[in-house]
């Protein structure tokens, strides 16, 4: 087949579709095989489609001949002439005929062709004297350029197309370019500004001298000095208008043989008030010095060389001082951390302010218990060794986890507390406390004490509840009434409580 041998020169297929009659490229295929055409999706076997040089089918009989150019259309000259409607081309011949050799595809593009300018048509190209012109079977016959039409109306300075004249109708004239001469523009100069300034007429002139300038009103003034005076005088309210004052008379005196009123009778004061009345006034404690104090008297304490030393530094250096020297003769202390108790406690009995600290060494992490004692001497103070001691060698522990037969003094902190441990049948009669024997909180425990025996009368009767009292108690383990095992306290150190309430 013909596409054989193209397939063979050139490497590549060029097919006609026998449906639509377009050409398509493709690469080699073999034969038999199934071609579909890129432009009407028509397919079938390779065989069936048509070699590109071959015409299409139906145009066999056609016939080539060479058409002469038409001559351009006159240019008519712009804004001048009436539109002239758009010529019709005329059919061309009949094709009768195609050559017996087909020329390849022309290589340059289509000349455009402007709708303004004359179109630039150059004469088909000949082979020779004689011989029959290289037409191409596929180029599309130019048509002749289509113009726009001018505008209805001549442009600027003409009247609107509603009330344009009608013109007689002349002959489209040909366009020359060297008539056409483009408009030639100048600077404005200040003439031409000053001729189309307009005066205004002197009546109006004349108006405007003779009417009077109007006169602003002065009421927006007087208002704002009568709102500065209400201001003012709003703010001297108080020095104009004082304050009314009540006046009470004075009762007349009695006469000389008229005996005066007996004065009202007061109740007696109860003995919680005069007790409260003769407490000490409480003493203020420098907290910030206090701390500086303390923290140094106790690293002092813990690096004496001599029981002198440490005697200088305790209060009650000849009840305690032996106590002190088996403590460090058997303990290694090293301080780990020193600061200032969240609450100021109490002295119990005294209820005197007193300074106390949270104390962790190396031998007790939970922190043990130390508070200053004040001195005759303002700002002068001696540390408390037995709270120090006990609360370090955690001696409430002891005491809970194995109950001695007789009472033991323990200096402990202590709170008030409501004792909803306790049976609801014996709250009423039993003053509840809250022991703490470390510096952390995690050894406490609940305390109760009789309300008919001297400890627990004395303690509902100078216990607060919002106060925190630092004091040595008697303590020993007994049952209440309904056998449940408690800690009772039996007696305060320094307390007077062997007095009828």
């Amino acid at each position: 087949m013909a596409w054989m041998s193209v397939m063979t020169q050139s490497g590549v297929l060029s097919l006609r579709c026998p449906a639509c009659a377009r050409l398509f490229l493709s690469l080699p295929q073999q034969p038999g095989a199934l071609m579909t055409c890129p432009h009407c999706a028509h397919s079938a076997v390779i065989e069936a489609f048509q070699d590109g040089a071959s015409p299409p089918p139906g145009l066999a009989s056609m016939t080539v001949k060479r058409r002469a150019p038409r001559p351009p259309a006159p240019i008519t000259a712009p804004m001048s002439a009436p539109p002239v409607p758009a010529s019709v081309p005329s059919p061309s011949p009949p094709v009768t005929g195609f050559p017996s050799s087909w020329p390849p595809a022309p290589e340059k593009p289509p000349v455009f062709i402007s709708n303004t300018l004359p179109p630039l048509v150059s004469p088909p190209p000949t082979t020779g004297w004689g011989q029959s012109p290289l037409v191409n079977p596929f180029e599309v016959a130019p048509q002749p350029p289509v113009y726009a039409p001018p505008p209805a109306y001549g442009g600027v300075g003409t009247a609107s197309p509603f009330f344009q004249p009608s013109a007689p109708s002349s002959p489209p004239q040909p366009f020359e370019p060297s008539a056409y001469a483009p408009p030639t523009h100048r600077p404005l100069s200040p003439e031409d500004f000053q001729s189309t300034e307009t005066a205004p007429p002197p009546a109006d002139i004349e108006s405007w001298q003779a009417s009077p300038p109007k006169r602003s009103s002065i009421a927006p003034a007087i208002a704002f000095i009568l709102l500065v005076a209400g201001a003012g005088v709003w703010l001297l309210q108080e020095d104009l208008f004082p304050p009314l004052v009540v006046e009470i008379p004075a009762p007349a005196r009695p006469a000389a043989g008229e005996a005066p009123a007996p004065a009202a009778q007061q109740a007696p004061a109860s003995a919680d008030d005069v007790r409260k009345a003769e407490r000490p006034p409480p003493r203020t404690v420098d907290l910030v010095a206090a701390t500086e104090v303390a923290r140094k008297m106790f690293l002092d304490l813990i690096s004496a060389t001599s029981p002198e030393q440490r005697a200088r530094l305790i209060a009650a250096p000849e009840e305690h001082g032996a106590d002190a020297e088996e403590f460090f003769a058997t303990h290694k202390v090293e301080l780990n951390s020193f600061k200032l108790s969240s609450v100021t406690p109490k002295t119990l009995p005294g209820h005197e302010a007193v300074p106390l600290f949270q104390v962790g060494t190396t031998a007790n992490l939970h922190g043990a218990l130390l508070r200053l004692v004040p001195q005759k001497k303002d700002g002068e103070f001696l540390l408390d060794w037995p709270l120090f001691a006990e609360t370090h060698l955690r001696k409430l522990a002891a005491f809970l986890e194995k109950p001695p037969a007789d009472p033991a003094w323990l200096h402990l902190g202590v709170r008030r507390s409501h004792g909803l441990e306790l049976p609801e049948s014996q709250r009423g009669s039993l003053v509840a406390l809250t022991l703490q024997g470390s510096a952390d909180g995690s050894l406490a425990c609940l305390a109760v004490a009789p309300k008919n025996t001297p400890a627990g009368r004395y303690l509902a009767r100078e216990t607060e509840w919002n106060e925190v009292y630092v004091c040595r108690l008697l303590l020993h383990h007994r049952k209440l009434e309904d056998g449940t095992p408690a800690v009772f306290v039996l007696d305060i150190e320094g307390a007077a409580t062997g007095e009828a309430p």
